[in-house]
């Protein structure tokens, strides 16, 4: 008997494993040709009930649900479920001009089928329906159905109905009203048709059921289903950005990996999720190293669970493979600063892979390091901030320009973003990887160093309309100018400067041998400047802030080295505060 039994086994995993080849194929088709594929296949409800629920639901998306209802006919009605649960609610609360849609498409895809699902095994969510959508009544053998007033329908004279109306103020609201009427009346004559007693039993219970009561305890039972698939309550999703630290890792158990026979148990996992994984990463690299079948969808199942967990505790709804590409990869983003982090601390103590660090961690674990380094730069910008000189003067974040803003503005938000400034298509976009946090702290020190000299320089500025066009270029460069034309030394505040003299101080920038560059005595006597107003050393401010003092004067070269002093004017002259 042994050996039937085992053949049975390799016969359903090799049966699975060609389904999801097969699912696989289908994935990489244009979206108006996958249905065809699909029902051309020689048992395409075999074939749709494969797909796992994530997928199926990704690909009715692909297609456009509207277009979809072949696939929705032969679907399984735990996917249909499945679909109910993503669509249906918002936040905690039924969303009815959802469920009317997917209920109106469900009844269209199989009517049958779907009105024996809705009295055996969604009766509380017909009931509860039912009740925010019409008006029942039963009459007694002795009042007349006139008595009830106009619109109420029956099938026998005693168990009376009527759609309730609510305004419709826009097309979308007058599409749902109709697809509203359709299903009511089209679903309730469906039931009364096949059983009249199940029918009047369930105008019955309509009738007496406490909507909050029976809202929450379908919530709880979505809850539940969800949670199966990593989409968890947002008070627990929201622990995947709890930050975790390297030596802390691993410590809450070991990871089980499958065994070598349970392949079968994973020929299911979502594959949209993994094919939205680019290549450009520490973590999509490694996976592409793995060459164990069973690992690798374990990994995948594991790693859709995370990207799950992630949209729960964002609270997004994602339906396309755009929306659900953004979480990917900033799933696999914060993946791979974990792999980079935990591989730098293990350096000290013995070489480590990736792929081993996978095998070894849960990889919520990991991505929670990764986060964790972000939440420390965060953190460290938010300490700074409230002890910095700018903030003690009222300044705004705009006091830092265009690049140094973008870099505080993405690590003050609740969840931190990279300043990208559309290197990569974006302003802004997550970190993905160790450099991004490296290169982003290095611009902060700058910042931080650059705050730093200003509050030794002992500025106040009262002056409320300057402060609205200071910049810390703006700032330091007119203290400078101030000073060195004589208009007011070691002035605290700025004082704008008058455009004769600012004309003389600009005559006196420029190497005479060099045209459009600034002298280096010039730069020398600035620097000085700045020595003796902070009483810091030549020395140690060039070694803190010498490369962004360097690339304030390339900035007065390019913006006005090819000025003529005659056509000077205020009004587009930025790097200075000058009078007209």
């Amino acid at each position: 008997m042994e050996p039937k039994t085992n053949n049975s086994h390799e016969l359903i995993r090799r049966r699975l494993m060609e389904l999801k080849d097969r699912r696989e194929s289908l994935m990489a088709l244009e979206p108006e040709k996958i249905q065809n594929a699909i029902l051309s296949a020689p048992e395409p409800a075999a074939l749709v009930h494969s797909f796992h629920e994530e997928d199926l639901y990704f690909l009715i998306h692909t297609i456009g649900p509207e277009d979809a209802l072949s696939i929705l006919k032969v679907a399984s009605t735990k996917q249909w479920e499945y679909l109910l649960d993503q669509e249906a609610w918002q936040k905690d609360q039924v969303h009815l001009s959802r469920l009317t849609r997917w209920l109106y498409l469900l009844l269209k895809a199989d009517p049958i089928r779907f009105a024996n699902w809705c009295l055996k095994e969604k009766n509380k969510t017909l009931e509860f329906y039912l009740f925010r959508n019409i008006e029942i009544r039963i009459r007694e053998h002795d009042k007349e159905s006139s008595d009830f007033g106009p619109g109420f329908m029956t099938d026998d004279d005693v168990y009376y109905f009527r759609l309730i109306d609510f305004p419709a103020t826009d097309a979308d609201m007058v599409w749902t009203k109709e697809q509203r009427n359709e299903l009511v009346t089209e679903l309730l004559r469906r039931i009364s048709a096949n059983d009249h007693i199940q029918f009047q039993n369930l105008l019955h219970r309509t009738t007496a059921i406490i909507p909050a009561e029976t809202e929450e305890e379908e919530y709880r039972l979505r809850n539940v289903r969800l949670a199966e698939k990593g989409f968890l309550p947002y008070d627990e999703a929201i622990g995947v950005y709890q930050p975790l630290w390297p030596e802390e890792i691993g410590r809450k158990g070991k990871k089980i990996l499958p065994h070598p026979n349970e392949s079968s148990n994973f020929a299911l996992v979502p594959l949209f999720t993994a094919s939205a994984l680019s290549s450009d990463n520490l973590f999509a690299r490694t996976l592409t190293n793995i060459h164990e079948n069973e690992l690798l969808m374990f990994l995948q199942a594991e790693f859709a669970s995370l990207c799950n967990q992630i949209i729960a505790a964002d609270q997004k709804l994602v339906q396309n493979r755009t929306d659900l590409s953004s979480i990917v990869d900033k799933a696999s983003g914060y993946l791979s600063i974990g792999l980079e982090v935990l591989e730098q601390s293990n350096k000290a103590k013995r070489a480590v892979d990736a792929t081993v660090l996978l095998r070894k961690y849960l990889l919520s674990e990991i991505f929670r390091v990764g986060y964790g380094q972000v939440l420390t730069l965060k953190w460290k910008t938010e300490r700074w901030r409230h002890e910095s000189w700018f903030y003690a003067e009222g300044l705004p974040l705009t006091f830092w320009g265009e690049a140094w803003l973008g870099v505080l503005g993405g690590l003050l938000v609740q969840k931190p973003l990279f300043f990208d400034n559309y290197q990569s298509g974006d302003l802004y976009r997550e970190f993905t990887t160790l450099a991004d946090i490296q290169k982003t702290n290095t611009a902060l020190e700058k910042i931080v160093t650059f705050d730093l000299v200003l509050s030794l320089m002992e500025i106040q500025l009262t002056d409320i309309a300057i402060k609205r066009h200071l910049s810390y270029k703006n700032l330091l460069l007119t203290l400078w100018a101030d000073h060195h034309t004589g208009i007011q030394p070691n002035a605290k505040s700025p004082v704008p400067i008058p455009l004769n003299e600012f004309r003389d101080f600009f005559k006196e920038l420029w190497d005479p041998k060099i045209p459009g560059k600034i002298s280096e005595t010039v730069k020398a006597i600035f620097l000085d400047w700045i020595a003796n107003r902070s009483g810091l050393k030549a020395m140690e401010i060039t070694q803190k802030m010498g490369n962004t003092l360097t690339l304030l004067f390339e900035e007065i070269e390019t913006e006005m080295g090819a000025v003529s002093v005659q056509n000077l004017d205020p009004r587009f002259i930025l790097l200075f505060l000058v009078q007209n």
